[in-house]
C-alpha cells in the first residue's frame, strides 16, 4: 500500500508535472525504502491478448449487433451482457508467464456509444478502435505513454521512480566528460538508462567531447541529471517500455514539459528556504564580472546557483564576462541580484530539489520556464 505522502505527494499532479507534498521535501530528509508495488520485469510479457466486455441496459440489442460487427476485424474476443447492479468501466490485466491478458469492460449505451474507463467511442470510429487496441496489445492495460500526466506512469510507478532518484550526488563533477559525470551519479539499478537516437546525433553535432561545466554536488540525483543534461540541451525522463518494466530515457525534447525539470516549486515560504537571501545587509560592488558577482552572492546568501548554459549562451553570448555594479547600499541580495540580472535580460527562480535543497536557476527573460503544476 503506498504511503499516505506518497499518495498526496503524486495524487497532486494532474498534468505533466507534481507539486510535491509531505516530508520527503524535508531539508534533512533520509532515504525511504521504495514501495512495494512491483512492475513486470524487462523481457517478462511477450503476448498480450485483449478481451472486450460491454455491458448493456435493456433494449441494446440493435447497438450490440453494431458493435460485433465493428469489432470483428480486430479479432479480439467479444462479450455482450446485460448490466448488474452499479457495474463500472474499467480496464485490466493478468500476467501469467510470459502472456498478459487485458480486459475491457465497457458500458454500452443506448445512444450506440461505448463508455470505457478513459475514452468513448462510437461505432463509425474503427480507425480510433483499431489504434486503441493496438496501443493496449503492446503496452497492456495502461495504454501508450504518449501525451500522457506523469509520462504515462502510474501513480505508483512514479512513486518508486521519483524515490529511487533522491539520493544525493557526493561528488563535484566540473570539468569531466559528460558520460562519466552521468556514471558517477547515484542512479537506481533498477531502473535502465538510455539515450536515444536524437540524443546521441545532439552530442555528435558540439566540437569535442561534452564537458560538465557546474557543479552538482549536494544535489538530488534527479536535479543532477537533469541539470547536467540541460548544458548540452538534453533532458531525461521515465518511461514505460511495452513489457512494463521501467526505464530513464535520455532524449532531446521539444519543450520542457517532455523531460525532468530541474527542480520544483518550493515547498516551505521562501524566508524559511533561503532566509539569508532576504537578509538586509550592505553591499557595493564596481565593474566586477557577472558570473564572479553571481558566485559572491551565492556563498553570502548561503544559496547554490544553477545556471541554465544552454538557453544563457544561446541568447546571452558573452554574458558571463559582461562587468557588473551596485551602489552601496542595504538591500537584500534577492534584489541585488534581480536588479544586476534584470539589466541584462536575465532572470532566476528559487527552486527546490527532490529533497528540499534550495537554489537559484539563472536563466533568460525568454526562456523563463513555468512553474511545475
Amino acid at each position: 500500500m503506498m504511503r499516505p505522502w506518497l499518495r498526496d505527494f503524486t495524487y497532486g499532479l494532474l498534468f505533466a508535472w507534481l507539486l510535491a507534498g509531505g516530508s520527503v521535501f524535508g531539508q534533512n530528509a533520509q532515504r525511504r525504502p521504495k514501495p512495494d508495488k512491483a512492475v513486470a520485469k524487462p523481457g517478462a510479457v511477450r503476448n498480450t491478448m485483449v478481451e472486450i466486455l460491454l455491458l448493456t441496459s435493456e433494449g441494446g440489442g440493435l447497438q450490440a449487433q453494431q458493435w460485433r460487427s465493428a469489432l470483428e476485424p480486430l479479432e479480439i474476443p467479444l462479450s455482450i451482457r446485460s448490466l448488474l447492479g452499479d457495474e463500472q468501466p474499467e480496464t485490466s490485466e493478468r500476467i501469467t508467464g510470459t502472456l498478459r491478458t487485458v480486459k475491457v469492460v465497457g458500458i454500452l449505451e443506448r445512444s450506440g456509444k461505448i463508455i470505457l474507463a478513459d475514452r468513448t467511442f462510437e461505432p463509425g470510429d474503427r480507425q480510433k478502435i483499431k489504434q486503441w487496441v493496438d496501443d493496449l496489445k503492446t503496452y497492456g492495460a495502461q495504454g501508450t505513454p504518449d501525451g500522457k500526466p506523469l509520462w504515462g506512469l502510474s501513480n505508483e510507478q512514479f512513486a518508486a521512480i521519483y524515490e529511487s532518484l533522491t539520493d544525493i550526488a557526493k561528488s563535484d563533477p566540473r570539468d569531466q566528460e559528460l558520460s562519466q559525470a552521468i556514471a558517477e551519479l547515484p542512479l537506481p539499478a533498477e531502473f535502465s538508462l538510455r539515450w536515444t537516437d536524437a540524443a546521441k546525433k545532439q552530442l555528435n553535432r558540439a566540437d569535442g567531447k561534452p564537458i560538465v561545466r557546474q557543479s552538482t554536488q549536494g544535489f538530488s540525483a534527479a536535479t543532477a541529471l537533469a541539470l547536467l543534461l540541460r548544458d548540452h540541451g538534453l533532458g531525461f525522463r521515465p518511461q514505460r517500455t511495452p513489457s512494463g518494466a521501467l526505464e530513464l530515457v535520455i532524449d532531446l525534447p521539444e519543450k520542457a514539459a517532455d523531460v525532468w525539470p530541474v527542480g520544483w516549486p518550493l515547498k516551505l515560504p521562501r524566508l524559511q528556504a533561503a532566509p539569508n537571501l532576504f537578509k538586509l545587509q550592505q553591499v557595493f560592488f564596481d565593474d566586477v564580472p557577472l558570473q564572479d558577482m553571481l558566485a559572491s552572492a551565492s556563498q553570502a546568501a548561503k544559496v547554490p546557483m544553477l545556471f541554465d548554459y544552454a538557453e544563457l549562451d544561446r541568447s546571452a553570448t558573452g554574458w558571463a564576462d559582461k562587468p557588473a555594479s551596485y551602489p552601496l547600499r542595504q538591500a537584500t541580495w534577492h534584489t541585488v541580484v534581480k536588479d544586476v540580472l534584470n539589466q541584462r535580460k536575465l532572470t532566476f527562480d528559487l527552486w527546490q530539489d527532490e529533497v528540499g535543497r534550495p537554489f537559484l536557476d539563472i536563466t533568460t527573460v525568454k526562456s523563463r520556464r513555468v512553474a511545475p503544476k
